[in-house]
Order: C-alpha cells, then structure tokens, then sequence
C-alpha cells in the first residue's frame, strides 16, 4: 500500500480487496492511495483517504441526569461533526454506547453519583 508516496504494510483479502495498514502524518490531509503487489510498480487511480485532527471532548450538556438514564446528553468536541459515529462510555462500565449526531442516552447508574464520560 502506498499513501501519497508513504509505504505501508498492506494484505490481500480477496481478488478486489487489500488492508492496508494507515501510516501516521502530521497534519490532517487527502492523500491518494495505491497498491503495488511487486513492490515496485503502484497502481493508482482515483482512490483517497482523509487524515482527520483527533476529536478532543470539550463539554457534556447537560451535566446531570436521571439515575435511571436515558438523559439525551449532547457532546461537544473539536474535531468532529454531527454526521461522525461515536461513542460514549459513563463512568467504569466496559459497555461502549454507539451515538449519532453527537447525543448519547445515558445508561442507568447503578452506583448514583458523578461518573466520568468517555468519548471515542
């Protein structure tokens, strides 16, 4: 795999498919992406991937909710946007919560209290 000139570890799956391990970069950026299954000639075409900033939570609203759930909490976070897919996980439970459009449901608590947010 070769992304913008960056030589990477790739593996075949099928006759139309290649995992390609994503190399680190800098700074957010489009690079085009190609294969090559000699390691010398690259087939290219129109295919891209986008590097994006890492998202970094900012705030939760509200800050409290219902001991039972169910609280619509709204993320705010740089580094994303309302069609991203993420996930948050309330206090120590090891479930991921899946969210849309940056609102998660808060679980029901089983301890009461403050618990932290994590969001990936």
């Amino acid at each position: 795999c070769v992304f913008s000139g960056t030589w990477s570890v790739g593996r075949v799956v099928s006759a139309n498919e290649v995992e390609c391990v994503v190399p680190r970069v800098a700074n957010p950026q489009e690079v085009k992406v190609g294969v090559s299954s000699n390691g010398v000639d690259i087939s290219t075409g129109t295919t891209t991937f986008l590097y994006r900033s890492m998202a970094k939570l900012v705030s939760l609203s509200p800050s409290k909710g219902s001991d039972v759930g169910k609280t619509l909490v709204t993320v705010s976070a740089t580094g994303l946007s309302g069609e991203d897919l993420i996930a948050c996980r309330f206090g120590r439970m090891d479930e991921w919560r899946m969210c849309r459009g940056l609102v998660c449901h808060s679980p029901a608590s089983t301890t009461g209290g403050n618990v932290s947010v994590s969001v990936k």
